[in-house]
């Protein structure tokens, strides 16, 4: 489930280049881009441009949903039998928002390293602060992944919520990927893009095991 209260913080990009990364290890996935604004419906975009350029890769779906039918395009998904569901939210609708936090395994919050992105996280704590989800911010967009900047805006988000070691810095081959209708991992196997997703997945992988989720 990936969660923020303002856009352009690569909620989408985020969720598209974590999708592709697992489909390229063989999962099938399902990306529900549930943005009703149409010029919003970035994965529903990149998408299309997938389809146009690459027709053959089937082992990764993006779908339009409404967040108040999630739950039956879940239940269908796993029916289907679909190994990774990722839902992008457009992070408006905080009643539905914090029912889809309950049948989540794990709730992603990407964060831009800005004084405006901190201060938009006041309504997103009380679904990072739900018991039955493991939840956790990661710091996108950074100039540098070590640099005084960023060590500056990871502190302060770990002062509002767990935020995993990860970040995910500001790359062109990124950009590149998406106007592609590709993920990262596709574009750049083995670069810094695909470790950094990578690396994402097997922190989100491993605090969802801790909790017993994800076998």
């Amino acid at each position: 489930l990936m969660v923020a209260k303002k856009g352009g913080v690569g909620k989408s990009s985020v969720a598209v280049h974590i999708g592709v990364a697992a489909a390229c290890d063989g999962l099938r996935v399902l990306i529900l881009d549930t943005d009703l604004d149409e010029e919003q419906q970035n994965c529903l975009h990149w998408y299309a441009r997938r389809q146009k350029a690459y027709p053959g890769h089937t082992n990764l779906k993006v779908m339009p949903c409404a967040i108040h039918k999630t739950e039956k395009a879940i239940a269908w998904a796993r029916k289907q039998g679909f190994d990774l569901i990722i839902v992008d939210t457009a992070g408006r609708d905080f009643v539905h928002m914090a029912a889809l936090a309950d049948q989540s395994d794990f709730m992603l919050s990407p964060g831009q390293m800005s004084q405006n992105d901190l201060d938009a996280t006041g309504s997103l704590r009380r679904l990072w602060s739900r018991p039955g989800t493991p939840s956790a911010i990661v710091v996108n967009g950074a100039i540098q992944e070590d640099s005084p900047r960023t060590r500056y805006f990871w502190k302060k988000y770990s002062e509002l919520g767990p935020v995993l070691p990860s970040v995910l810095v500001r790359r062109v081959e990124y950009i590149d990927a998406m106007s592609r209708g590709m993920g990262v991992s596709e574009y750049r196997p083995y670069g810094p893009g695909d470790l950094e997703i990578r690396r994402l997945i097997r922190e989100m992988f491993s605090r969802a095991k801790k909790r017993g989720i994800v076998q």
